[in-house]
């Protein structure tokens, strides 16, 4: 059993080293300083943590314990047939620890490292209790946690979680004995969807159902010659090597299949955040807060029956079908367009429209029959219900002299595009002085227009965060993006001014 032990000794280990840096004052280091310089002299030194032996962004290490897992197997193969149990239960306590190690380090900033955006030099000391749950080599090793050492433990300690658990996996079918338990399968997802169900399992109370459907669409294969010179070609680096093992998808080859993956992973993923976002509210996830959730949505559905059917299905020889329209693909959704035409599961509008109108809505609904509580409380009154009883305010009631020309244009060029590159439009629209001076102290309204203009696929509050985000300060990135859409806006104001002459 040497081999089994050694590779669990890699698993359950941790090998660490500390190094003497500088700090740097930012604040008082001129205005030309660059993160790369050296520190001035007299700088205050302090000592951070590093990994040691392990290169967590290539495919090394995830390659080394494959190597190792190997002779692993055949060690537990070859015992006796009542003696195997016993390894399969002492796996089930590292993989374990090793789960505990991450839910631990994931309590310095869930989000941040979801999205790999821990920056900066902040450091974070307190992550012993991390470290308690694994076999430090080298416990005289001290040192602070800066943020590329929080996020390479992640990947190391994912790398480790994943390849335990598919040895368990693949151990507990051969032997026939049913260890793994249902659910998500962890050897098939990556780490940043282990993160966020794990978060999404602390709110809500179970898995993600969406990755729970992964089991039947993903698969780990080894990545063959050419797929590795592939890979590595496109990134210029080392990402794969030659019989590393790497997940693969089934072709889906019906309508049905197709459909399948749009219900239960891509639109499922929506109606999972909108969950996650209702959580987040101030009220929370609350019996008054399902209602009136659900109040909106059905009013929103309502609001479909004034659009034509036969448009939105493309029976109409007269009018064609808009595919922009959230309304008209509610319809599609909900009528079976999409038994014969296929559904796209790249299609943002789809996908939206799916998880919130139709997931979201169902899932409401079952929290609120298992409360025994009515789906809608009559007592609520949505900004929908309002809107009724008054016209509904579009976003060129907003905008003066030509840019309520320009508006008409890139209507069609915004329509059921993603709520933030709407944002972005509007702000590369604030320097064309198309928009309202007084329009700040109109913010509700203004926020309205947006919503009734573009699809309403954000709610209003989250428009409102996404302006107070940016008035706040934009950041390259999002300047960047500006100035692309300032481009695009001067397109279209160059072909009006064309056009315009060539009326006259």
């Amino acid at each position: 059993m040497q081999d089994f032990k050694a590779y669990l000794a890699e698993i359950e280990s941790l090998r660490l080293r500390s190094e003497q840096c500088q700090a740097i004052d930012f604040k008082n280091m001129p205005p030309d300083f660059k993160q790369s310089q050296t520190p001035p002299a007299g700088s205050p030194v302090f000592s951070t943590l590093k990994l040691d032996h392990y290169n967590p962004y290539s495919s090394d290490y995830r390659h080394q314990l494959k190597k190792l897992r190997g002779p692993a197997l055949a060690d537990v193969l070859g015992l006796r047939s009542e003696a195997a149990p016993n390894q399969l239960k002492l796996m089930r306590q590292v993989e374990e620890r090793i789960k505990l190690a991450i839910q631990r380090l994931s309590k310095v900033n869930y989000r941040d490292i979801i999205n790999d955006e821990i920056m900066g030099f902040d450091l974070y000391p307190d992550i012993a209790s991390v470290f308690e749950c694994l076999i430090v080599e080298d416990s005289s090793i001290k040192g602070d946690a800066g943020p590329v050492f929080i996020l390479q433990l992640y990947h190391i300690l994912f790398a480790k979680l994943r390849s335990v658990y598919g040895l368990r996996e693949q151990l507990s079918d051969i032997l026939d004995i049913r260890e793994v338990e249902p659910g998500i399968n962890y050897n098939l997802l990556t780490v940043h969807e282990f993160l966020a169900n794990e978060l999404y399992k602390a709110v809500i109370g179970h898995d993600k159902q969406s990755l729970v459907y992964l089991k039947t669409y993903r698969r780990v294969e080894e990545i063959t010659k050419d797929e590795a010179n592939w890979y590595n070609r496109s990134r210029n680096e080392v990402v794969f090597v030659v019989g590393e093992e790497w997940f693969k998808y089934r072709e889906l080859k019906t309508l049905e299949e197709k459909w399948e993956l749009f219900r239960a992973y891509t639109s499922q993923q929506i109606c999972e955040d909108l969950q996650l976002g209702l959580a987040r509210t101030v009220g929370g996830i609350k019996p008054e807060s399902m209602q009136r959730r659900l109040a909106e949505i059905v009013n929103f559905i309502e609001s479909t029956h004034n659009t034509g059917i036969g448009k939105a299905l493309g029976i109409s020889h007269s009018v064609r079908p808009d595919f922009k329209d959230e309304k008209e693909e509610y319809i599609r959704l909900t009528n079976g367009y999409y038994n014969t035409h296929g559904i796209d599961n790249d299609s943002f509008l789809s996908i939206a429209v799916y998880g919130e109108y139709v997931l979201f809505k169902e899932w409401l609904e079952e929290q609120l029959g298992n409360l025994g509580l009515k789906a809608i409380d009559d007592s609520i009154n949505t900004s929908d219900k309002g809107a009724k009883e008054q016209p509904q305010l579009c976003f060129s009631d907003y905008l003066t002299g030509e840019g309520v020309k320009i508006y008409a244009n890139l209507q069609e060029e915004y329509r059921g595009t993603r709520p933030a590159r709407q944002v972005y439009m509007v702000k590369a629209l604030e320097d064309f002085q198309a928009i309202k001076k007084n329009c700040e102290l109109e913010l509700t309204d203004f926020y309205k227009a947006l919503i009734n203009s573009f699809g309403g696929i954000w709610t209003r509050e989250a428009y409102r965060k996404q302006f107070d985000k940016m008035n706040g300060g934009t950041s390259p990135r999002d300047e960047a993006k500006i100035s692309k859409e300032k481009r695009i806006i001067k397109s279209f104001y160059q072909s009006l001014k064309v056009a315009n002459q060539l009326h006259n």
